[in-house]
């Protein structure tokens, strides 16, 4: 893939039902560990068609739907000879329900999304060829919070703060061009689990501005091929920690690697600052 400036998962929103949109387009670059320049560029939009509430008698008990549709691009950088670089856009639609009891809030998302990728991997000759596909599917969210957790999250992570999010979702293939010759695991369809969280792990209370703290933003994912005969399990994860400082740039410290959607990733390990490009 050519040197696009590009693209990463970082801090990354979920849906606000409450009927807010919302955008994040967050840059990491830096030195990496293993030599040479990356970059990690995460854009990502929400937006809301409508909320529709309905309240208990018991006034700390409701429920709250919300039809949404949102946009991402995300992806990841190296200068290194032969790294593995990668692109992906995707669109999502899909309906949101939080239901609210007197100790927690469940969000529960079912949508289905669309997404382009188009990455390098190694072909059986031994050279890196270039794949672009398609990918779609339905995938299910589930949110869990409460009143503690909200509080300190937004305390201290103002709008970098997500609560933990479980996804297990679908994707078949296609789009591909007919005349590479795949490895087995990117022609497969795949299911996938993953789990997110992004929390402040280090408050700084003494801090001569309110809510600073160092922020984890963590993506772990499993991913099993359901064709070929290689069906082990994949794993892929992603973490950046970050002074929430209430600037639009603050010192990070990103690592990915792994396997996700069949593309593999070279392991990166960056020494930087992330930009808020599109910082409220």
């Amino acid at each position: 893939m050519r040197h696009i400036l590009a693209l990463v998962f970082i801090l990354t929103g979920s849906p606000s039902w409450a009927g807010e949109a919302e955008a994040a387009s967050p840059l990491v670059i830096g030195a990496n560990a293993a030599g040479g320049l990356g970059a990690r560029l995460q854009f990502n939009r929400i937006e809301t068609f409508g909320a529709w509430e309905r309240s208990n008698a018991d006034a700390t008990q409701g429920w709250t739907g919300t039809l949404y549709w949102g946009a991402r691009a995300d992806g990841v950088w190296s200068s290194q000879q032969d790294a593995r670089n990668r692109a992906e856009a995707s669109l999502e639609l899909g309906f949101g329900n939080d239901f609210e009891t007197a100790r927690a809030i469940h969000g529960l998302t079912f949508a289905f999304d669309f997404k382009g990728q188009n990455g390098t991997f190694d072909a059986a000759d031994g050279t890196s060829q270039s794949l672009n596909e398609y990918l779609y599917g339905p995938k299910l969210v589930y949110r869990l919070s409460w009143t503690t957790l909200s509080d300190f999250l937004q305390k201290y992570g103002n709008s970098l703060g997500e609560a933990p999010a479980l996804t297990a979702g679908f994707y078949r293939k296609g789009g591909r061009t007919e005349a590479l010759v795949l490895p087995e695991r990117l022609r497969a369809d795949e299911l996938y689990a993953q789990f997110r969280f992004t929390t402040p792990v280090l408050p700084l209370p003494g801090s001569s501005r309110a809510g600073q703290a160092v922020v984890l933003s963590l993506l772990l994912q499993a991913t099993r091929p359901l064709q070929g005969l290689n069906r082990s399990t994949a794993h892929f994860v992603d973490a950046t920690l970050t002074l929430n400082s209430g600037g639009t740039t603050r010192p990070a410290i990103s690592y990915r690697s792994g396997e996700k959607d069949g593309l593999k990733y070279d392991r990166q390990l960056l020494f930087g600052l992330l930009w808020d490009l599109r910082a409220r």
